[in-house]
């Protein structure tokens, strides 16, 4: 089954004013989230993880940065924010 992707509007926001490599680099890695989430033991890859106990995950595009999603539907994932360690951090204060 294919996985849709859907993006928050603080996160087209960020994408607007992203770097085209970072964009690339998350049109890939968001092409490997299905089969990233079926292998959650695997650290591999995007090391994807959960963050919140209300279904809140991230993924890492590179050393410093962050990727928070959920998971609204079982063939969906909602991406909410691209950021560092502490964006991330305000992000779940807020959620």
């Amino acid at each position: 089954a294919r996985m849709r992707i859907a993006l928050s509007h603080r996160i087209q926001r960020q994408l607007e004013h992203a770097p085209q490599d970072l964009r690339e680099q998350l049109a890939d890695a968001v092409k490997q989230l299905p089969r990233a989430l079926g292998q959650p033991h695997r650290h591999a890859g995007l090391g994807v993880r959960k963050i919140h106990r209300r279904g809140v995950y991230e993924f890492r595009l590179g050393r410093q940065c962050r990727v928070v999603f959920t998971l609204p539907e079982k063939d969906m994932a909602m991406l909410h924010l691209l950021g560092n360690h502490d964006d991330v951090q305000r992000f779940l204060d807020s959620f």
